[in-house]
């Protein structure tokens, strides 16, 4: 299970990558006809289902993301060519409403824009635990074990899965709090 699931992780950064959708961009739900995101938004109020990129969305996106990087040095964007832009936010940001507004998420490697899982008892780490003796080192489990999005930090003692903290701080609906922000207007 815990190679299937770096296979499946592998798979959908290659095909991000590439500038395809990802298979989880299949099941985002879709607004309304001819409704904007932030219209739908405010209809709605709080809906969970992810949704992706629309080149509408740009210049307050990259605003979005610059609030989420201050201070992490990361280069600015804002002076690319508008299609490369295009192409990176349709594999990077998704969307959801909360509280009648938009929430953007750009994902990554370690940053899943989905809910995060706060179960304590997680068969597939529990299993790998009691199959990988030597993993009682004293050290927390690699996310390629846990799983990006698990909420709690693992060790293996004696054969057993033990949480030793968590991993994120998450808002109301159950998403991580650090990597989400408001849509500007």
């Amino acid at each position: 299970m815990i190679k299937q699931r770096i296979l499946a992780f592998s798979c959908c950064v290659a095909i991000a990558l590439s500038g395809f959708s990802m298979p989880a961009a299949a099941a985002k739900a879709e607004k309304g006809p001819h409704e904007d995101l932030p219209a739908y938004c405010a209809r709605v109020g709080t809906d969970d289902t992810l949704r992706g990129y629309t080149p509408d969305l740009r210049d307050r996106t990259l605003r979005a993301y610059k609030t989420l990087q201050s201070g992490s040095g990361a280069q600015s964007t804002s002076q690319a060519d508008p299609d490369e832009l295009d192409v990176h936010l349709k594999a990077d940001a998704n969307y959801r409403c909360m509280d009648g507004r938009v929430m953007v998420c750009s994902v990554g490697a370690n940053l899943p824009c989905v809910k995060i899982n706060m179960a304590r008892n997680i068969p597939e780490i529990t299993k790998y635990c009691r199959e990988n003796p030597g993993a009682d080192d004293g050290h927390d489990l690699a996310l390629a074990i846990t799983g990006h999005d698990t909420g709690h930090s693992f060790q293996c003692r004696h054969g057993r899965a033990v949480v030793t903290g968590t991993t994120w701080a998450l808002d109301k609906r159950g998403f991580a709090k650090k990597i989400w922000s408001v849509l500007p207007d």
